[in-house]
């Protein structure tokens, strides 16, 4: 493996600790508790730097979200701290092409890593049960749904989630076994799947990583050891596979070409 370049980073002046990584066609970005910044991916010069944060608090964990003509960067609440223990979450917006602030939104709750963009819709976790469906032109929300109902949100022990979409069809995997099909548009509920022999509250348990969209067709591993392909559009089943023994987690899915 042949190294392209190697970029140099001031640990004072410029980042205080990246956190994230992101990268679209011509860019590479770089965010920290403190700034956020843009690289050329064919030689590491740097494109645009801002400042987005005040605190320079460490333990501020940045993500972000690329999408056309977008660039999301989003503190969301880190899992295991208690949601008193910082009273503001923030969304940034800004032109990847010249780092230009586009809108900014606060929020009382904000998941970590659950900020997502897809057509022209930023999706955001703002509660541990519902999702916002924001314009990603100006920040505003759309609209406001219920998507998580385990007793488990309570206790303080939100369910992982995994998101896809596809011809503005949002897909939103809970836990190890739910499935939430949704309009991009209007946050309207398509249709919900999950293993035969498991209820919605035990399907919410679990790790989410096994969701995967290819061509309209939702592919998703589930508790129980289901592989199972669902048309993105109507939720109708395609083929189903179940391997021997059960599991609470989801495995990872890649789809590829015909596999």
């Amino acid at each position: 493996m042949r190294m392209a370049w190697k970029q140099a980073v001031d640990e004072k002046k410029l980042y205080s600790h990246s956190t994230d990584l992101a990268a679209d066609d011509e860019r590479l970005y770089v965010v920290s508790d403190l700034h956020v910044a843009a690289f050329r991916k064919s030689d590491g010069e740097r494109i645009w730097q801002r400042r987005h944060g005040s605190s320079g608090d460490s333990d501020v964990r940045w993500q972000m979200a690329i999408g056309p003509h977008l660039l999301l960067t989003s503190n969301g609440q880190r899992r295991g701290r208690s949601s008193d223990e910082r009273s503001e979450f923030q969304i940034h917006a800004w032109d990847p092409a010249t780092g230009r602030p586009l809108w900014q939104r606060s929020f009382d709750h904000l998941a970590e890593n659950e900020v997502w963009i897809a057509n022209e819709v930023v999706l955001a976790k703002t509660s541990g049960s519902h999702i916002e469906g924001l314009s990603s032109s100006d920040g505003v929300t759309l609209w406001r749904k219920e998507v998580i109902v385990s007793a488990a949100v309570s206790d303080g022990k939100v369910p992982t989630t995994k998101f896809a979409s596809t011809a503005g069809v949002g897909v939103l995997q809970i836990g190890g076994g739910q499935l939430v099909a949704f309009e991009l548009d209007t946050g309207q509920t398509l249709w919900e799947y999950r293993p035969r022999s498991v209820g919605r509250r035990r399907a919410e348990g679990g790790s989410s990583y096994g969701l995967a969209v290819a061509d309209g067709t939702v592919f998703a591993l589930l508790m129980d050891r289901e592989l199972v392909a669902l048309d993105a559009q109507t939720g109708r089943k395609l083929w189903n596979r179940r391997a021997r023994g059960s599991s609470q987690y989801s495995g990872p899915v890649l789809a590829a070409g015909d596999v």
